[in-house]
């Protein structure tokens, strides 16, 4: 009785049906790999660009921040000067015209003339303007030269003047700050990205591998347009790169300089 030959054992066993499956399962796997690690190389690459580039411009940013307090505190050093000085120069304007007074009033004309000789130009201004309403038989004019708009301390001016250096400066501040926070945020949002990116090669269930790795590519590409909605730090421009608000930035305020 003859026997067929599809029949007889194979010598390599059973095994040996499925070596070609086996094969093609590995050269895909390898091809997937292949393919998963070109994908997170060139994800962690940009992330880390995009990173040191955050970090540079919150830098900056920041410098400018402390630049611009430092230049607020030396406006109020110089208000606070300027204002003791006025009200100095103020108080001996008050003076020498109560003395002005009390020799007009007790009918010496030349000790009047001679304080009235030593007005101050300020003081000689908004006298003249004063005399002019006629004070001593007007009961409608002005008390005092003090209350008119012609008697103006040059020292309070300037101190005004500075008060509104440091409002501005503050104001430039805040708003450089918040830039730079934005930036920090972005740098913290692409860590993140660069953390997923890692630990993406240590899955082995592909699903989750591809779901991690697309969040990973959506914060970058979010991370990616919010950059380019913040400004420049090199040139101190305060205009986004892409001409777009950042979210991040959404809450910067403006100034006077920077409406």
């Amino acid at each position: 009785m003859e026997m067929r030959s599809d029949a007889l054992p194979s010598p390599l066993g059973d095994d040996a049906a499925t070596l070609p499956a086996e094969a093609l399962a590995a050269a895909s796997a390898q091809r997937w790999d292949r393919k998963v690690d070109t994908a997170i190389v060139l994800l962690l690459a940009v992330a880390s660009l995009l990173a040191a580039w955050g970090g540079y411009q919150a830098g900056l940013w920041s410098e400018k921040k402390s630049g611009q307090i430092i230049a607020a505190e030396a406006s109020q050093i110089e208000a606070t000067r300027a204002t003791t000085i006025g009200y100095q120069v103020m108080q001996i304007d008050i003076a020498v015209f109560l003395n002005w007074l009390n020799a007009d009033k007790g009918g010496n004309a030349a000790l009047a003339t001679f304080y009235q000789d030593r007005f101050s130009p300020q003081l000689q201004a908004a006298f003249a303007a004063w005399m002019a309403t006629d004070p001593f038989a007007n009961p409608d004019a002005p008390t005092d030269p003090f209350r008119l708009p012609e008697y103006k301390v040059p020292q309070l001016l300037a101190a005004a003047a500075f008060d509104e250096d440091v409002h501005r400066a503050y104001g430039e501040a805040e708003q450089t700050g918040s830039i730079s926070d934005a930036y920090v945020l972005t740098t913290l949002l692409l860590a993140v990205v660069l953390f997923f990116g890692g630990i993406c090669t240590k899955i082995g269930w592909r699903p989750a591998q591809l779901a991690l790795l697309g969040l990973a590519v959506l914060l970058l590409l979010y991370a990616v347009w919010n950059i380019g909605a913040l400004p420049d730090g090199s040139d101190w421009d305060l205009t986004p790169l892409w001409g777009r608000p950042s979210p991040f930035a959404a809450s910067i305020p403006a100034t006077p300089d920077h409406p």
